[in-house]
């Protein structure tokens, strides 16, 4: 994601606003029914166009893009097409799409805890969506999916017809009307409607070729391809939840969900907090799977002993210049605890490190933890009797873990408005509201409402 580069009134979120203005132009333009060659191009590309939006109204910088592509050098691109390639894979009742952030943190938790709790009872086999390398048995790479849909591309004519341009051109002029910026909708969803029918066509071959009846993805919006590709084939398909569901997330709420497209048969749950946070398409079943790897970490976590003092941060890709900023000008006031600014593992240190030695902060203020992983993430939470942060999973998580919450008032915070609504944690907007909530006696631990988000 990128970073977010306004700041919030008190009590309002920039990014909320535009979004249910977005949604509102959604109703007004029939966006659901936009077609190019038989492609539901709008609700299948949804997130990616709120994300030009939000651009576009210097709501945020570019966001990073999610793409089915092969890569590492020839020699482990032939080992995979030999050896981990899912189309020689026999049979498999079940595939579960895997989702690793980064190879070598922690890899897909989510993904082997459903694997774990199937067990023996299916043919089961796991892809990396992200490229990642497969290892181990069951595992299988993406690479052959990828240069199928390539070569399959290279025969498509999607070209759009004079309807679909007029369409287009409607919402491209929608679009201005409401925001007042131009977004180029016809060029980029004419790619991404090839993009998709192709990964589509292959992603159906698989299943058929597999005899799959139930596909689990991880983040199941960035590949509206697999899901259509497994209904074509007769296929179940289940999300598993990942991170945060909120009002303002296009892959998760749909308040006019009559015509939206490409939206997994069920969701399995963390916990029961989640079936209202977002107004979830109707059609979608929602089930309370759990989230065992996180309930073990909270308890690894919380059995540490020692006295709790001090502020950790808690980053992430979309926030770190504004909240590291602010953490700064926090560190900077006389009396405040030393803070902890923990990094996401997609993050690097050296910008923060820096900004922070310039405004003449040592390690003994104002100290840069890397990240590396959800576990240690908790360990370091259970160390500290504060947090903050935005929209971050590990802001629950810290709740479970007794932290004393406060959320910063940027774009996005109303991810976790209900912890505020609650009386959970508190808003803050400026460092010296923050450096007041750090004051008094400690809170009632929140220990009690780990259930209410991981069951």
């Amino acid at each position: 994601m990128a970073e977010i580069i306004e700041m919030s009134h008190a009590g309002t979120d920039r990014m909320l606003e535009v979004y249910e203005r977005f949604v509102g132009l959604e109703t007004r333009i029939a966006a659901h029914r936009l077609t190019i060659g038989g492609v539901h191009v709008w609700s299948a590309a949804r997130s990616e166009i709120f994300r030009k939006v939000l651009t576009a109204t210097a709501t945020t910088t570019d966001f990073h893009n999610i793409d089915l592509a092969y890569g590492g050098g020839r020699a482990r691109l032939l080992k995979n097409l030999a050896l981990r390639n899912p189309f020689l894979a026999g049979r498999a009742d079940t595939v579960i799409f895997r989702w690793e952030r980064r190879h070598g943190t922690e890899g897909d938790p989510i993904s082997n805890a459903v694997a774990s709790s199937l067990g023996g009872q299916e043919r089961l086999i796991q892809i990396e969506a992200r490229g990642n390398p497969a290892e181990g048995p069951g595992r299988y790479s993406i690479d052959a999916v990828a240069i199928l849909a390539k070569l399959v591309a290279r025969r498509l004519d999607l070209r759009p017809t004079e309807a679909e341009r007029k369409a287009m051109a409607a919402a491209e002029a929608a679009v201005r009307d409401e925001f007042g910026v131009d977004v180029a909708l016809l060029g980029f969803l004419s790619a991404y409607a090839v993009r998709f029918e192709s990964r589509a066509r292959v992603f159906t071959q698989l299943f058929r070729r597999l005899g799959t009846r139930r596909v689990f993805i991880v983040v199941a919006y960035s590949f509206p391809d697999i899901i259509e590709g497994a209904h074509r084939a007769g296929a179940h398909v289940v999300e598993l939840q990942h991170g945060l569901m909120f009002r303002s997330h296009t892959g998760y709420d749909f308040p006019d969900s009559q015509d939206v497209q490409y939206r997994p048969d069920e969701i399995w749950l963390f916990g029961d907090h989640w079936r209202t946070a977002a107004r979830h398409d109707p059609r979608t079943k929602l089930t309370v799977f759990g989230a065992p790897h996180i309930r073990a970490r909270i308890a690894a976590a919380a059995n540490r002993t020692g006295d709790r003092h001090g502020l950790i941060v808690l980053s992430q890709p979309a926030v770190t210049g504004q909240l590291s900023r602010f953490a700064i000008e926090l560190a900077s006031l006389p009396g405040t605890p030393h803070i902890l600014y923990r990094l996401h593992p997609n993050e690097s240190a050296d910008a923060v490190r820096e900004a922070a030695r310039l405004s003449g902060l040592g390690p003994d203020r104002f100290e840069v933890s890397i990240g590396g992983g959800g576990t240690r993430t908790m360990e370091l939470q259970a160390a500290h009797r504060y947090q903050l942060g935005v929209f971050s999973t590990a802001v629950v998580e810290g709740l479970a873990l007794g932290c004393e919450t406060m959320i910063l008032g940027i774009p996005g915070w109303s991810a976790l408005q209900s912890l505020v609504d609650d009386g959970l944690a508190k808003l803050v907007v400026t460092p010296e509201q923050a450096a007041a909530a750090m004051t008094g006696p400690p809170s009632a631990a929140a220990v009690v409402e780990a259930d209410r988000f991981f069951a």
